[in-house]
């Protein structure tokens, strides 16, 4: 008797601990290909590790790191810092140091967000692109292959195949609708073509 009480409050501590909130397993986005003087979160990164949704990417001087998501990639350069989180159908990639590149098979598997701007490729085709933050309002924006999309607010810019745009970000004043209504302001962004 003592042992199925036993048996029945261990099933039933494992059952309540499995629907915790916080305590299930989160969906791994990919696995470390290449990692030198780069940390995952605060954890020296490791070749054949894993990241996950939350997961921060941080490259040292000197240091760079290449990730697998999928059929894709994400690399990073010295000195950069990118967030990854979930997005429909794929990865997100938020860069708030540094340079970010990516090269993905599916238009919607990888994307990359900084400042206010979200990059990502503007068809199904093979593409390979890198974004680099210049400020907190400005950006590089390369294609390396395929076309890539700049979106802010709701104002949809191209980056075609084999160039460079500086994206300067921009806030435009936008008139209240209806009684009672605060000014508010859209995004807005100025390509500037750099070079091929």
């Amino acid at each position: 008797m003592r042992c199925l009480l036993r048996a029945t409050l261990i099933a039933a501590l494992i059952v309540s601990l499995a629907g915790a909130p916080g305590l299930a397993a989160t969906r791994p986005l990919g696995n470390i290909l290449f990692a030198e003087n780069a940390q995952v979160g605060s954890v020296a990164a490791v070749v054949g590790g894993t990241v996950f949704a939350g997961d921060r990417l941080t490259t040292d001087t000197g240091g760079s790191i290449r990730v697998r998501i999928g059929t894709g990639q994400v690399y990073m350069p010295a000195s950069s810092t990118i967030t990854l989180g979930e997005y429909p159908a794929g990865v997100s990639a938020t860069l708030t140091r540094g340079t970010v590149g990516f090269a993905t098979q599916d238009e919607s598997l990888i994307v990359v967000r900084a400042s206010d701007a979200l990059i990502r490729p503007k068809s199904s085709q093979p593409t390979h692109g890198q974004v680099q933050l210049i400020g907190p309002k400005e950006l590089l924006v390369s294609s390396y292959r395929g076309a890539l999309e700049v979106v802010v607010g709701t104002e949809v810019n191209t980056v075609p195949e084999a160039t460079s745009y500086r994206v300067m970000l921009e806030a435009e004043p936008q008139e209240p609708q209806g009684a009672g209504a605060a000014k508010a302001t859209r995004g807005r962004a100025a390509l500037i073509f750099v070079g091929a």
